[in-house]
């Protein structure tokens, strides 16, 4: 008698530490949530942070960056809605640029350095003046968010793409929109300059890419082949040549011309967020959501250093001037600056 007792104790027991401690306060009584198996997962290893500097100055996820061209200054675009200024020697904010009113998506110089554009969640795209540390101008027209912005090479018009399915072309001195070109691309999440300025390329939430003659107001031609939506786009610095990032985990480089890929670049483990060219374009510059930048040489294909560090998904990338940095973005809410030259 007294062992079958025993065994009933045990058995209560064992199921009674078998059952989560966790308590839910319902309707007027308590209830105690059902056992549920746990899987446990070996921890890995972090990998090596091979960076020269991490710098630290948004209150949430960096979701842009990019280098000014005299290589002095670094922009970044928060999901705080703060567009940060950095001294790319020291890591010090040196400006602090509030204005938007929700999360900034991206950041664009132009080519003397003394504006900065961003794009913002807000609906809004914004030109800051450096010096002043105020925004010039403040165009609102897409009415939804306003996902990518990009200087054209001359310096005179911003393209800013959205989640209206347009691009929108402004004009900087005046403040006036120029253009505005219907995509079929659901929402606009990237777009690029042409070097000649004559044309632009996007990407969105389908799977193509299209070239855009400004000055004809005609698409061009249709890139297809990515296997997921566009998240970075960047046209080579002599203009033959066009880099794009996708859902799909690759980097596609296409014959701008001739609209077919070149070389598919397959190195990532995820979503590739951002993609950069060096200005001398010998380089290409990839940042993934498997927290890695890989640079690849464009000409071959082939892949010439991974660099590690970031703890969160990377989501930007930029070369310095000469090309012997590149500055990357994270979710972890830094900025990285990697030696890269030879």
């Amino acid at each position: 008698m007294y062992s079958n007792l025993w065994t009933v104790l045990v058995i209560i027991f064992c199921f009674g530490c078998g059952r989560e401690g966790k308590v839910d306060k319902g309707a007027g009584e308590e209830k105690t949530s059902k056992p549920r198996m746990m899987k446990l997962k070996q921890a890995s290893a972090p990998e090596k942070d091979e960076s020269k500097e991490t710098f630290y100055g948004h209150d949430g996820q960096i979701w842009g960056v990019a280098w000014n061209p005299d290589g002095t200054r670094l922009a970044s675009a928060g999901q705080d809605g703060i567009v940060n200024v950095w001294d790319a020697a020291t890591g010090e904010v040196v400006k602090s640029m509030k204005g938007h009113s929700d999360a900034v998506w991206g950041v664009s110089w132009s080519a003397d350095g003394k504006l900065l554009a961003s794009a913002s969640q807000d609906h809004s795209v914004k030109v800051w003046d450096i010096a002043a540390g105020k925004a010039r101008h403040t165009f609102n027209q897409h009415g939804e968010a306003v996902r990518c912005v990009a200087w054209s090479r001359e310096g005179l018009r911003l393209a800013s793409g959205g989640a209206d399915d347009k691009v929108r072309i402004w004009d900087v001195a005046t403040g006036k929109q120029l253009e505005s070109f219907k995509m079929g691309l659901h929402q606009v999440m990237c777009v690029a300059w042409s070097q000649d300025g004559k044309r632009f390329v996007a990407g969105g939430e389908e799977n193509d890419l299209k070239i855009w003659d400004v000055e004809g107001k005609k698409e061009l031609r249709v890139l297809k082949g990515h296997e997921g939506h566009m998240f970075g786009l960047a046209w080579s610095p002599n203009g033959e040549s066009i880099a794009s990032g996708s859902v799909d985990g690759s980097v596609r480089v296409w014959d701008a011309k001739a609209g077919t890929v070149r070389h598919i670049l397959k190195g990532h483990g995820s979503q590739v967020r951002c993609v950069a060219w060096s200005h001398d374009g010998s380089r290409l510059a990839s940042a993934s959501f498997d927290k890695k930048i890989i640079l690849w040489d464009p000409a071959t294909g082939k892949e010439v250093r991974t660099l590690t560090g970031h703890s969160k998904i990377a989501t930007g990338v930029a070369w310095n001037s000469n090309g012997s940095q590149v500055v990357s973005s994270s979710a972890g809410r830094t900025l990285k600056v990697w030696d890269v030259g030879e």
